[in-house]
């Protein structure tokens, strides 16, 4: 459960931060974060393994993994 909390945390982080790049790392995780960088419009790079649906909803912006990634990248993008 941790693993989908996290990526809807750092995603609601990021879409509500002034920024336009952001870097994330998730090297250290011992379960890679599901829906990472959701329903995003900015600029991520992500260090480190992400889950399922990374970039979900996506409308814009960019996100580069620097690792793998598992299902559904992109799904639903704009």
């Amino acid at each position: 459960m941790f693993e989908y909390r996290f990526g809807f945390f750092i995603s609601a982080l990021i879409q509500c931060s002034n920024g336009k790049r952001f870097t994330v790392f998730t090297k250290h995780l011992n379960k890679p974060p599901q829906y990472l960088c959701y329903h995003n419009n900015k600029h991520v790079i992500i260090h480190g393994n992400v889950g399922d649906c990374v970039g979900h909803g996506m409308s814009g912006g960019l996100i580069t993994v620097n690792g793998d990634a598992l299902n559904y990248v992109g799904h639903n993008m704009h």
